[in-house]
């Protein structure tokens, strides 16, 4: 276990292989680095720079609420769909 608290880059970073976040976000046509920054731009906001080991947990629900209910990251993701479809019908129109 570490002992020293985890700089909040990387803390998301690693976060985002967990099958709880990947469940989250796997059928999202976002680039997870998007996502991240997005995220380690929230917990920045809120003046957290990096993660001591006792709180990672508690962190980890935070990134999963942030994903489930950030505007920003929703229209990202809701872009990123729309253009998904407007791709499916220039194809289907050629």
């Amino acid at each position: 276990m570490l002992t020293e608290p985890l700089p909040i880059e990387i803390f998301v970073a690693t976060r985002f292989s967990d099958k709880a976040i990947t469940n989250v976000t796997e059928n999202w046509r976002v680039e997870a680095e998007h996502l991240q920054k997005v995220i380690i731009g929230y917990f920045k906001e809120m003046g957290i720079f990096s993660v001591p080991p006792l709180m990672e947990a508690e962190l980890k629900s935070s990134l999963i609420f942030w994903l489930q209910n950030s505007p920003e990251i929703y229209n990202m993701v809701r872009k990123a769909d729309m253009q998904e479809q407007l791709r499916r019908q220039s194809r289907r129109a050629d």
